[in-house]
């Protein structure tokens, strides 16, 4: 059974992490650019459409973060696991999917809401930046997932260049056993 769920690994990693990491800030940024230089306001602009469109691919993406997990946890052996979780790196990576997925989820929920009842502008932009928000958590999401299979490449690399040392080491014995039997002879 699992000993900390995701509150433990939000408490962890910190808010503070959240609110001032790259993703966070870009679409906040980007969204108040978006305001400010809008200069036809949302009258040119199919909001509707986009709010549909963006909840399709909030809802595409939580399907894929989940299916991306559920890969990763199957195709990892227990040796590699035990060195990530030593590492701390395993419940850093298993925070990040699950914040991708929660944030996903909401959008998804606020995209649909938002489609249910008129929203106004306010409302707009306010999806506007849950879903660039999201889009960046998901480009953070596969940084990460890059990362894993970096370092898993890195411990097998080691794994077998300790392989290689302890068979050279065995044949070099041997040949020291032959060399000194010889000697004898």
């Amino acid at each position: 059974m699992a000993k900390e769920g995701f509150f433990s690994r939000l408490k962890h990693a910190g808010l503070i992490r959240i609110f001032f990491g790259y993703d966070f800030i870009l679409a906040f940024i980007l969204t108040i650019g978006v305001y400010f230089f809008d200069y036809d306001g949302l009258e040119n602009f199919n909001s509707q459409t986009f709010i549909e469109q963006s909840t399709s691919l909030a809802i595409s993406l939580t399907g894929f973060i989940i299916a991306g997990i559920a890969i990763i946890i199957a195709l990892t052996d227990e040796e590699f696991l035990v060195h990530l979780k030593k590492e701390g790196v395993y419940n850093n990576l298993l925070f990040v999917f699950e914040y991708t997925v929660l944030l996903a989820l909401f959008v998804s929920f606020a995209g649909i809401s938002f489609q249910s009842y008129d929203h106004g502008v306010t409302e707009f932009y306010l999806f506007l930046f849950l879903f660039l928000y999201l889009l960046f958590a998901a480009s953070r999401l596969i940084s990460n997932i890059i990362s894993f299979g970096d370092r898993k490449g890195d411990v097998e690399l080691i794994d077998g260049l300790s392989e290689f040392a302890s068979e050279v080491k065995a044949s070099s014995n041997e040949e020291g056993r032959d060399e000194t039997e010889s000697d004898y002879d």
